[in-house]
């Protein structure tokens, strides 16, 4: 079955019901805006879980290798938060200019008045960062009730060091140790997979925040929530920007995440997807997402393409992965 994926490549899907879910009357609208940057389509969203998950010839899927360690066997590999508390964790950090998502391996640390959760279990950290800097606070939002919980420091250190005491030591044989991107220096190995995830500010709340509002004028869907997906990408890597051949394939079967957007259906009572791609203003959307590389490439000619084309020319940003845009090591001191 196709899944609509918005990469915060990301990659994020929408789901969702009818005009009815979130307004009576939905006017027309013309004013649209582009796809989000960490949109991906169905196809290439099914394509990168299809990679975390399937099993090859004499390689085992990162999928595989992390659903046998033994104290994991309890862990998803999906996530679903509310979509307020998105909209809150971009204002629990003032100045905030990119957010960072860490992989990490919960185990109790005794922190008041943290949900109860059966771990060790793999776990998403949010951490917004100022200037670059090394992030100070990070954030887990609990998938029942949204609910943002402040991680101390020491608690938040040992999680990620267990997220590669046990599960980076499988990751790495899925991946190249000789390609330069995956090159760490804080480990034995000297490579490694994905331990993070930033995205810039102004990408992360266009996917989120700006979204919803479209959504809401334009469709008049309320996202309800977001649901992440562990994927990974091919051994032909990402495109940073698809009408620049000097900047293709980077970060080859590495480790990634898939946002999707979901929406409540009234009738079942359960989140479904919203298809970008099914709205009727998909293919306005999807040439307004071209019109930058159409200004500077002056042999593109849209009115050329096909849809598929016109997809495949998109430069999407799927945020920078650690390794290679990784943070200054946590201090000794800091939060405690």
């Amino acid at each position: 079955m196709k899944r609509e994926y918005l990469i915060i490549m990301i990659f994020v899907s929408i789901l969702g019901m009818g005009k009815e879910s979130y307004c009576q009357d939905c006017p027309p609208q013309v004013n649209f805006l582009p796809l989000p940057d960490m949109f991906i389509t169905k196809a290439k969203g099914a394509e990168l879980l299809d990679e975390f998950s399937k099993d090859r010839l004499f390689n085992k899927s990162k999928y595989s290798r992390i659903k046998d360690i033994n104290i994991l066997k309890s862990s998803s590999f999906s996530f679903v938060f509310r979509w307020t508390a998105f909209n809150d964790l971009v204002h629990i950090v003032p100045g905030y200019d990119s957010m960072r998502i860490h992989f990490a391996v919960y185990h109790e640390c005794n922190i008041d008045h943290f949900p109860s959760i059966e771990g060790p279990k793999l776990v998403l950290l949010f951490s917004p960062e100022v200037a670059g800097n090394n992030p100070q606070r990070f954030y887990f939002i609990s998938g029942k009730d949204g609910t943002i919980h402040e991680v101390p420091l020491k608690c938040a250190k040992s999680w990620i060091s267990d997220f590669e005491t046990f599960v980076q030591v499988e990751l790495r044989k899925t991946i190249d140790s000789g390609d330069t991107d995956n090159e760490d220096q804080t480990v034995n190995d000297k490579f490694s997979d994905t331990k993070s995830i930033v995205y810039a500010k102004e990408k992360f709340e266009e996917a989120f925040i700006v979204e919803q509002e479209y959504q809401r004028t334009h469709h008049c869907i309320e996202i309800s929530a977001i649901k992440i997906d562990l994927s990974a990408y091919t051994n032909k890597g990402r495109d940073i920007k698809a009408s620049d051949p000097d900047q293709k394939h980077v970060y080859k079967k590495r480790l990634l995440i898939q946002f999707n957007y979901l929406k409540p259906n009234f009738t079942s009572g359960i989140d479904e997807l919203i298809d970008l791609e099914e709205q009727d203003d998909y293919q306005s959307r999807l040439d307004l997402s071209l019109s930058q590389i159409n200004s500077t490439d002056k042999n593109l000619n849209l009115s050329t393409l096909s849809i598929e084309e016109k997809e495949q020319k998109r430069a999407i940003d799927n945020g920078q992965l650690c390794p290679t845009h990784c943070p200054p090591p946590p201090p000794s001191g800091g939060l405690k």
